[in-house]
């Protein structure tokens, strides 16, 4: 009887709760670095513009990223309802007694919870594995599961960048019907993400087409079209654009993480488990389903790029593959247990042996337990965790005011040079800058392609400085600067991590 109650405890409520513990505390621990900086950024610069319209272009990153494809396409917003929606929540922020710096960071807090919520509520809806759990190894293993499978993609999320958009369409699909949801969901998909929509949309209405259900993707479909052929020119540029920007990637030294292939050791380490694991699923999990489909459709692009390999195959995986794994490695993981309890029981007897000589008795010692107060303990516990993340979000924001004080010496609207990965954070506190390179590094325009190759290449700065009449060079820590342009340069500032230089002679 103890142990039919005490196994009762472990259901799908402790694990729920205890997993959006560990994602609040993860979300108030870390703080994106690329592309949501960039997006909150622009749009609490780009809200002191009113009044707002749905028919205007929320952020024109043509402004921003000059010499770029994206001021080739200047009227075009490729995270229109992103951008769009940032905007908003910026201008009602802005309207609060604090500083335009605390609600921007206070705002990508926001998002990182609602992002991470909404995708551990989709994959874990759609698995059906909270159904599985009911006892403290089925707790334990599909906690592990569940960690295994989407370790990366949740941190993935907590950049809040707009792919993860596509990534949760995907995934809410999976046992959807209808023609009205088919429409709505593509329809919310493309006005957030209008530049890359297709690439979900399309293969999601082909799969239910096949496996899923006809009207879904008829909605699904019928949205897409129509959305493509009302497409202006510039859509059809960035297209192209990124089509081509492969060609400029492979020419340069600076690789992207996300664009590398998925050809490596954590691809294989994940494909050795499905393979050791797989005569062992069901034979209704191996059939041709909607999920598994999907997971086909996608594998292509994710053997080109890990990030797809990251943000859709493994989510994929658990909603498709999670449960069966449940049941698969349930009773090895038993055994498992069962020997590490045998192997530990010398040091259980030892300690047994020593509460006898203190001469606590099994009932003295459960009504001592019984009768004390833990709330205090939990009061300490939850202080004890606090003191971490208080001292973690002061310092990236103190990191972040320091930033912003050395970018203060820049004229408002220059030019600037600089290492890709630093823009983001250029753009959080200095929107008004334009910079060089894009946020997609192999956009630049062709006038500059040869001086834009040398800078990131071989740190050439004056060729390019003097194409484009940028007059600021920001250097961060271990970005390299040809020796040689050191004539050019004169120092400005010089930050913690961060050296200012503005460029000289350029008419030379």
């Amino acid at each position: 009887m103890e142990i039919e109650s005490s196994m009762k405890g472990y259901n799908k409520k402790p694990f729920i709760l205890s997993l959006l513990i560990v994602v609040i505390f993860t979300c108030l621990l870390t703080f994106p670095q690329d592309d949501a900086l960039r997006h909150v950024g622009l749009a609490f610069a780009n809200s002191k513009h009113a009044p707002i319209s749905i028919f205007a272009v929320p952020t024109v990153w043509g402004k921003v990223y000059p010499y770029s494809y994206f001021e080739v396409f200047k009227d075009y917003d490729p995270w229109f309802g992103y951008d769009l929606i940032l905007k908003t929540i910026a201008t009602g922020l802005k309207s609060l007694p604090i500083s335009t710096l605390l609600s921007q960071f206070l705002l990508i807090k926001m998002l990182s919870l609602l992002f991470s919520l909404a995708f551990f509520y989709l994959i874990l809806a759609r698995s059906g594995i909270l159904g599985d759990i009911k006892d403290q190894d089925t707790f334990t293993l599909a906690y592990v599961i569940l960690l295994v499978l989407t370790f990366h993609p949740f941190f993935r999320m907590l950049g809040i960048r707009p792919f993860a958009f596509g990534a949760l369409f995907v995934v809410y699909t999976i046992g959807q019907k209808g023609i009205l949801k088919g429409v709505l969901s593509s329809a919310t998909l493309t006005f957030l993400y209008p530049y890359l929509a297709w690439f979900y949309t399309i293969p999601v209405a082909f799969a239910h087409f096949l496996k899923g259900d006809r009207k879904f993707a008829l909605g699904a479909m019928s949205l897409s079209i129509l959305f493509l052929y009302l497409q202006p020119s510039s859509f059809w540029g960035f297209q192209l654009a990124l089509f081509n920007s492969d060609l400029v990637r492979a020419a340069i030294n600076i690789k992207i993480t996300e664009f590398y292939n998925s050809l490596n050791l954590l691809f294989f380490i994940y494909l050795s488990g499905f393979l050791i694991l797989y005569p062992s699923l069901s034979g209704k999990t191996k059939k041709l389903s909607f999920e598994n489909l999907l997971i086909i459709l996608y594998l292509i692009p994710s053997l080109k790029y890990i990030r797809y390999f990251l943000d859709l195959i493994l989510p994929l995986l658990f909603v498709s593959f999670g449960r069966e794994m449940l049941k698969a490695l349930l009773e090895p993981y038993r055994k498992l247990t069962s020997h590490l309890k045998w192997s530990f029981s010398f040091w259980k007897n030892t300690l047994v042996s020593s509460l006898q000589k203190l001469k606590l008795s099994r009932t003295r010692t459960k009504r001592k337990w019984a009768n004390i107060n833990l709330k205090p303990y939990i009061v300490v516990l939850y202080a004890l965790v606090s003191i971490p993340v208080i001292q973690e979000n002061h310092k990236k924001f103190s990191s972040i005011k320091e930033f912003q004080a050395d970018l203060s010496v820049i004229p408002t609207g220059s030019l600037v040079l600089t290492h890709f990965n630093l823009q983001y954070k250029i753009l959080y506190v200095r929107p008004d800058l334009r910079i060089i390179p894009s946020c997609e590094i192999g956009f630049p325009k062709n006038s500059i392609k040869k001086e834009y190759l040398q800078f990131i290449n071989e740190g050439e700065v004056l060729p390019l400085a003097r194409k484009t009449n940028a007059r600021f060079l920001l250097e961060p820590k271990g970005m390299y600067i040809n020796p040689q342009n050191g004539k050019s340069l004169r120092l400005v500032k010089k930050g913690k991590n961060l050296k200012i230089w503005k460029v000289l002679h350029l008419s030379e």
